[in-house]
């Protein structure tokens, strides 16, 4: 009786959806330089990136920072905004399902590390 229990704990620890399951190769690392243009709840963060080859510019948004990034720096102050930074981030491929099993993919990007330049 107590394999059956261990199995289901076991099981219970098991994400509860499919889009909750990551798979390393899933996520992407890059770093790049950018210059804080602030935080919106809709958008999240913001950062003006130029790109050196074509010098086009062009507004990244990150929808989460880790927790030791925010403790670190103060992003929903505007006292950052025009500051420019090297930022770290993972963009990680995710799928949602719908009821119908439909699969919508997008991409999440966490900032996991910022240095003020």
């Amino acid at each position: 009786m107590k394999t059956i229990h261990i199995i289901l704990a076991l099981f219970s620890l098991l994400p509860s959806n499919k889009s909750d399951i990551l798979n390393p190769q899933d996520i992407q690392k890059e770093v790049i330089e950018g210059i804080f243009d602030g935080y919106d709840e809709e958008d999240g963060y913001s950062f003006l990136v130029i790109d050196k080859e074509s010098e086009t510019e062009s507004v990244m948004y990150f929808s989460e920072v880790l927790e030791a990034v925010l403790k670190e720096f103060d992003l929903k102050s505007t006292n950052l905004v025009g500051k420019k930074f090297e930022i770290t981030y993972e963009i990680e491929e995710l799928e949602e399902l719908d009821d119908e099993e439909y699969g919508e993919s997008y991409e999440k990007y966490t900032i996991v590390k910022l240095v003020k330049k």
